[in-house]
C-alpha cells in the first residue's frame, strides 16, 4: 500500500500511514489538486498569451515594438478574465474546494 509521505500531499492529508481516504480527505485532495492544476494552467495559458502577442505584433513590423508594450500591458487583465481571483477562489468556483 501507498503510504501518504510518498505521494507529496499536504500535511493536512498526511495523518495516518495506511492510506484509507475518508471523505472529509478527499475533499482536501481535491481542493489541494485543483490549486496545483489551476496555478499550472495560469502559467500555460500566459506562456501562451505572450506567444500569440509576439506573433500578433511581429506582423506590424514598423509598429511591432509599441504594440508589444501595449499588449504586453494587458496580459494580466486578459489572463485574470480567464482565472478570476487566485487559484483558490477559482477552485471553490468550480466547488473543488468547500
Amino acid at each position: 500500500m501507498l503510504e501518504r509521505n510518498e505521494l507529496n500531499l499536504p500535511e493536512e492529508v498526511k495523518k495516518s500511514h495506511e492510506l484509507n481516504i475518508e471523505k472529509s480527505d478527499m475533499n482536501v485532495i481535491m481542493c489541494w489538486v485543483c490549486k496545483k492544476s489551476v496555478h499550472e494552467i495560469k502559467g500555460i495559458v500566459l506562456h501562451e498569451i505572450q506567444k500569440e502577442i509576439k506573433a500578433v505584433c511581429k506582423e506590424m513590423n514598423i509598429l511591432e515594438h509599441i504594440c508589444e508594450k501595449y499588449a504586453y500591458k494587458y496580459q494580466f487583465l486578459i489572463l485574470h478574465l480567464l482565472f478570476p481571483g487566485n487559484s483558490e477562489h477559482t477552485c471553490q468556483h468550480l466547488n473543488m474546494c468547500k
